[in-house]
């Protein structure tokens, strides 16, 4: 049986990306051009680690995302922004959603797959079967 890792936390994650990207677009935040696009590369680079840590990337991927989530709690503190207006409540969930779910995906056990197929599937190996050799039968 193949072990795996649920998406869960990296599909999330990047709905939760989404929403930092356009939320500073959408209220119109052009007076504060430092949280403007701090929100919007933050929320790109957590797309792309999301994205990566989806394709089995490595855990230390999960770490960056949670030290980006950590920095978007205190972000309207360190910034320009009113703690107490709408974009800066927004960082604030944002920052602790990432960073919970950097913990769920780094922190999470392993399951068995209840096919016993291999998920993963290389362009050297496309049909998995090298993988299917190495499986004991049941």
């Amino acid at each position: 049986m193949d072990r795996y890792r649920s998406r869960a936390p990296g599909a999330l994650m990047i709905l939760v990306a989404i929403v930092l990207i356009t939320a500073p677009i959408i209220m119109a935040a052009w007076d504060t051009p430092g949280v403007f696009w701090s929100d919007v590369i933050i929320g790109l680079i957590v797309t792309g680690l999301a994205v990566w840590r989806l394709m089995e990337g490595p855990p230390l991927l999960s770490w960056i995302t949670g030290l980006l989530g950590v920095f978007l709690l205190f972000l309207p503190l360190i910034s320009d922004l009113p703690a107490r207006s709408l974009l800066g409540a927004l960082n604030t969930l944002c920052g602790l959603a990432i960073a919970g779910l950097s913990a769920w995906s780094l922190f999470q056990p392993f399951e068995e797959h209840p096919t016993g197929e291999p998920i993963f599937k290389s362009a050297a190996d496309p049909l998995g079967e090298k993988r299917k050799k190495r499986l004991p039968k049941l």
